[in-house]
C-alpha cells in the first residue's frame, strides 16, 4: 500500500465528512479535498459549494456537467 494511501486512510479516520460527501463514490483522496473545502472555503455551507461548482461547470461550458450537480442539487432540496 502506497504511502499516499496509507495517510489518506488516516486522514479519513480522523475526518468527519458531511454525509453527502461521505456517502458519495468518489475517492477517499477527493472526499478528503472536498470537505476540506467545504470546512475552510465554504464555512460548512454545503448548499454554497454545490452552488459554487455549478457556477463553475456553466463558466467552463462544461453544461453536462452542471445538469448534473442541478439535479444532485434539486434532490438535496426535497430532502432537506
Amino acid at each position: 500500500m502506497s504511502e499516499r494511501r496509507i495517510m489518506s486512510q488516516i486522514a479519513s479516520s480522523n475526518t468527519d465528512f458531511h454525509p453527502i460527501i461521505r456517502d458519495s463514490r468518489l475517492s477517499i483522496d477527493d472526499k478528503l479535498e472536498l470537505q476540506d473545502a467545504l470546512v475552510n472555503i465554504f464555512n460548512n455551507d454545503f448548499r454554497a459549494m454545490i452552488n459554487d461548482m455549478l457556477e463553475h461547470a456553466i463558466e467552463m461550458e462544461e453544461y453536462e456537467t452542471a445538469i448534473v450537480i442541478r439535479d444532485e442539487l434539486d434532490k438535496v432540496d426535497k430532502n432537506g
